[in-house]
């Protein structure tokens, strides 16, 4: 995948000189899909394409570091009494075992960074819902257009957080305006 430099994120050698004199590194470059077929894009990109873009944050003494990731990350629960939040402690293996890809390479990203880190840079890290917004042709307008045909006939396990897009930009200016240091935030 490519950033907003045109660099392959999965190309350490492509990105690493773009770190230069630079501040804070919002990581928002991933890939979301479902397909199993996907399994591999989704290792490569989320997780060694976001080690990549860590590496070269650290190696470049960048002092913030703020990481989208996705409520995939944090796992679901089916209790009622028990909603997940920040600090949520998923059993994983259920994820593997239903070959939940997105849901691991997101988590597997996050672990990474959490456990590299070890106080070099202000790490923050962003868990958004699922994003529909404006200008979105494909998933907004296809879940909600199956939604009004009934054509959405099952209720995917833990349910499903959908969030404006806007407010996800929103909720990541704060974090960069008022975020606390190596603090993670649910949005």
């Amino acid at each position: 995948v490519t950033c907003s430099l045109g660099k392959n994120i999965c190309d350490y050698g492509s990105i690493s000189a773009e770190f230069k004199d630079i501040d804070v590194v919002i990581h928002l470059a991933g890939l979301v899909s479902f397909w199993r077929k996907d399994k591999d894009k989704l290792f490569s990109i989320n997780v060694d394409g976001t080690k990549n873009v860590f590496r070269a944050a650290v190696e470049n003494k960048v002092s913030r570091f703020i990481h989208i990731s996705s409520v995939a990350a944090l796992g679901y629960s089916n209790d009622l009494n028990n909603p997940i939040d920040e600090s949520f402690v998923f059993n994983w293996s259920v994820a593997e075992k239903y070959k939940k890809h997105y849901m691991l390479s997101k988590h597997w990203a996050d672990k990474h960074l959490i456990n590299e880190n070890r106080g070099r840079i202000n790490l923050n890290i962003v868990y958004p819902g699922l994003m529909l917004g404006p200008g979105d042709s494909n998933n907004s307008v296809k879940l909600l257009g199956a939604l009004k045909k009934r054509k959405v006939l099952f209720n995917p396990p833990g349910g499903t957080n959908v969030i404006d897009v806007r407010d996800v930009a929103a909720g990541i200016v704060s974090v960069l305006e008022k975020g606390q240091k190596n603090e993670h935030y649910l949005l």
